[in-house]
């Protein structure tokens, strides 16, 4: 039996377009045999602007792809009001646990948690470059991900 073609999303899909997907394709994925997807830890830095909603969603399929229980850990840095946390219940065969930290640097702290919590994977939000600094220097995104250790998925903000 040949497994039929998946068809690659637009782009700019909506997040709703994007779990569907995902969702099909762990439909392919239990159908066919394809050997087991396992995400049990993942780390999302959170924060107002750029939001993290397109990021939740990929997080949320791949948690239905996943053949193990996923635990999502959001963290908010600093004392942004109201933290921009998840609301609501997390889907079935997820959970997530909400952490504000103090103010501190971006990048460290989200390098801090990478250390403490051993991710299999970090899931970023960016809006690309802020400035002229983040041209030569890098964006946040870019400098957690040439030091995490661990696999990055970023993810453009809306």
């Amino acid at each position: 039996m040949t497994p039929p073609k998946l068809q690659s999303l637009p782009e700019r899909s909506s997040v709703s377009n994007r779990q569907a997907f995902l969702l099909r394709v762990a439909e392919l994925l239990h159908v066919y045999g394809t050997p087991a997807f396992r995400l049990e830890r993942v780390l999302m830095p959170v924060s107002r602007e750029p939001s993290a909603a397109r990021a939740r969603g990929l997080v949320d399929g791949l948690a239905a792809l996943s053949d193990a229980h996923t635990w999502v850990r959001e963290i908010v840095i600093g004392d942004e009001q109201p933290p921009p946390f998840r609301t609501g219940p997390p889907p079935e065969g997820m959970s997530v646990d909400k952490e504000r930290l103090p103010e501190q640097p971006i990048v460290e702290a989200i390098l801090d948690q990478v250390h403490t919590m051993s991710p299999e994977l970090l899931v970023l939000t960016s809006r690309g470059h802020d400035g002229p600094l983040d041209a030569l220097f890098g964006s946040t995104a870019e400098q957690v991900l040439r030091r995490a250790g661990v696999p990055v998925l970023i993810v453009p903000a809306d």
